[in-house]
């Protein structure tokens, strides 16, 4: 195959999975573009909607130089390394659990942020890699001399991230490349947020993308209160999180990337 994508990864990501599944009952072969694999990664966590299986390993965090998968997931990581293998483009489809816009989650390279781009999205995150340790899936890919990419395509059990999801395996599968526009918004990692705290709370609501200024209270509980040091936007902001536990990840917003 020329392209794979890959759902699932995460049981309780479902969209991607429902959109490959659409995909194989509306397209037949004869109109994809080139030979094309599409991957359901973790069926045991999807059966269960869990993220990952009990006494398992996240899915995405075991493609690193010293992984230390365990259960049901170490045995999928090495059938998604045969399955992926020398496919020049691989696609991996995630969802969040905050609001978010569609975005990549890729190196900063004009091959990965050209790729992106021409596949629709309006985000890109680069940066994320350090951040994991190179364990994601795409970082795999990245290393054996193919070309990843990770998608968040929304808010997972939100009509919009099936609509993204499919759009992106019809456009992989057919090799369509509609963009009207050629620039997106790049943010850069900075890192984690981690809670200074217990029992605290977001001040507003957030989600991907959330832009914060500097000294604005965002968090606040009865233990005090805790503001950013620096303008920045917020991912990933979590609920509920004990002192010490990962809050949200800081980017810097580096402007606009044109192809």
């Amino acid at each position: 195959p020329e392209v794979a994508v890959v759902a699932g990864v995460h049981g309780d990501e479902q969209a991607s999975v429902d959109a490959v599944c659409e995909a194989l009952t509306t397209f037949e072969p004869w109109e994809l573009a080139h030979p094309a694999r599409l991957v359901i990664a973790n069926p045991a966590a999807l059966a269960a909607s869990v993220r990952f299986t009990p006494g398992g390993t996240d899915l995405n965090r075991c493609f690193g130089p010293d992984s230390t998968a365990k259960g049901e997931e170490s045995k999928r990581v090495e059938i998604l390394k045969e399955a992926l293998s020398g496919v020049p483009l691989v696609l991996d489809l995630h969802q969040t659990h905050c609001p978010t816009p569609p975005l990549a989650v890729v190196p900063d390279s004009p091959a990965h942020l050209d790729e992106s781009l021409a596949l629709g999205v309006e985000w890109f995150v680069t940066g994320a890699s350090a951040l994991y340790g190179g364990a994601m899936l795409t970082d795999w890919v990245d290393r054996n001399g193919n070309l990843g990419l990770t998608f968040e395509t929304g808010e997972a059990d939100h009509p919009e991230a099936f609509d993204f999801a499919f759009h992106l395996v019809r456009d992989a599968v057919l090799g369509l490349r509609s963009r009207p526009a050629r620039r997106a918004r790049k943010l850069a990692v900075v890192g984690p947020i981690r809670a200074p705290f217990s029992g605290g709370k977001w001040t507003r609501q957030v989600g991907n993308g959330s832009v914060c200024s500097a000294g604005e209270v965002l968090w606040s509980g009865a233990e005090g209160e805790w503001s950013p040091q620096e303008n920045g936007v917020l991912l990933l902001p979590h609920h509920g999180v004990a002192k010490g536990e990962v809050l949200a990840v800081m980017a810097r917003d580096e402007g606009w990337y044109e192809a």
